[in-house]
């Protein structure tokens, strides 16, 4: 029994058109001429380091601001550049010294630190002291709002501010040299002179800046001080007198008026006794000794003594229109270098600081060799120096498990 054969002319002719198709491809293929591309090499830079991706990445809660937010924002103090960032506020003494409070935290609670390094001074235990840095030298402040115990350690359970300004270069400059010079100033402001330079020599950066701001103090509207300062009924109230720096110029005189009793011949009597105080001629009881007459003056009275306030006189001079001891100095300089390669870089920097202000509404009484009071007071005023060295290392090895050291 034969079975018959059908041929599928369809398939067939789809089958010769698939590899008619693949002989044409590879003819064509090879028939055209192949060219070898060039090699290109891209090289990028890595510009965060390892602090900047922590604060990001890790905390997710924070702010920045760049060189440009700076023009507008820079003031005095850090607190004062920092005030209008959400959840920040200046926690300071006088209009010259502030510090950063983040959400109601500040001092020990707040970690400040200048291109990474924490900044350690007197500051944090009270806010009329300065801290010594300059946020006109900055070119990018960094605010953690959210706790940075992790990354800083139990003095940022509050908080971190990280000044950068760029005083150890980590990349080379695209000139050779370049820099820029700022003088700022205006009504009742500090007048500000800064420059900043940078260039690189090879695989050599650095880095010159320095700063100068200055007043001799600021204009207000009538005088420092409220009326109840010069108050005479005010005189015994000692914490009111001392937050005015007042010292009321007391004098007590006798009150004829309280004795019912004179001594008819006082003046005898004085003569005999001239060391005497004058009370011993008047008694509100008359005494068996002596020939006492009733007093004239007597009216009652219930008071041994006369108070009479001549003067509530102030510890230190006020002027109107002026808040005394407000003037302010503040000077800085400093230098850096590092040395750049491919994968990372080494680099030294240092800086001199010199502060000077007044503290507004505060003085002093100095105290002589023998431990007496001079009479006149002297202002509180503020005194600060700091010599900062720095050293800033970085390696980028070619490994999976880290990416610099």
């Amino acid at each position: 029994m034969t079975t018959p054969f059908k041929l599928n002319t369809h398939r067939l002719f789809n089958l010769n058109i698939i590899l008619l198709s693949l002989l044409s491809a590879s003819a064509y293929a090879q028939d055209t001429a192949t060219a070898e591309l060039p090699q290109v090499n891209v090289n990028a830079h890595k510009d965060k380091s390892s602090r900047d991706l922590q604060a990001k990445d890790v905390l997710g809660d924070g702010d920045v601001l760049t060189a440009h937010d700076l023009k507008t924002k820079r003031a005095v103090s850090l607190g004062q550049t920092l005030e209008k960032v959400g959840g920040v506020q200046n926690a300071g003494f006088g209009p010259n010294t502030g510090l950063p409070q983040i959400r109601s935290l500040s001092g020990s609670r707040v970690y400040i630190s200048e291109n990474g390094m924490g900044v350690s001074d007197m500051a944090a235990i009270s806010g009329n002291l300065p801290t010594m840095v300059n946020p006109f030298l900055a070119d990018k402040i960094t605010v953690l709002k959210s706790s940075a115990a992790v990354l800083y350690g139990g003095n940022a359970i509050g908080g971190a501010v990280d000044v950068d300004t760029g005083i150890i270069p980590h990349k080379l400059p695209e000139q050779d040299f370049g820099g820029k010079i700022e003088l700022s100033g205006g009504y009742n402001t500090p007048h500000n002179e800064a420059f900043r330079f940078d260039g690189k020599t090879g695989n050599f950066a650095w880095h010159l800046d320095a700063s100068n701001s200055q007043i001799s103090g600021y204009r207000i509207p009538g005088s420092s001080k409220p009326d109840l300062c010069y108050d005479p009924a005010n005189r015994l109230n000692s914490r009111l007198m001392w937050s005015c720096r007042i010292t009321p110029e007391i004098e007590e005189k006798l009150n004829y008026g309280y004795f019912k009793y004179k001594l008819k011949d006082s003046a005898s009597f004085f003569k005999k006794y001239p060391d005497a105080d004058e009370s011993e001629a008047y008694k509100l009881v008359k005494p068996g000794w002596g020939e006492w007459i009733d007093n004239p003056l007597y009216d009652g009275s219930p008071n041994r003594r006369h108070t009479i306030v001549k003067a509530m006189r102030d510890d230190m001079p006020v002027r109107e229109g002026r808040l005394g001891n407000s003037s302010l100095k503040n000077r800085s300089v400093s230098f850096g270098g590092s040395y750049i390669g491919e994968r990372g870089h080494i680099g030294a920097a240092v800086s001199r600081s010199l502060y000077r202000s007044g503290i507004p509404g505060f003085s002093y009484y100095n105290i002589d060799g023998n431990g007496n009071r001079k009479l006149a007071a002297e202002p509180a005023s503020v005194y600060s120096q700091q010599t900062r060295w720095l050293v800033d290392a970085l390696y980028r090895p070619q490994s999976s498990w880290t990416d610099e050291t």
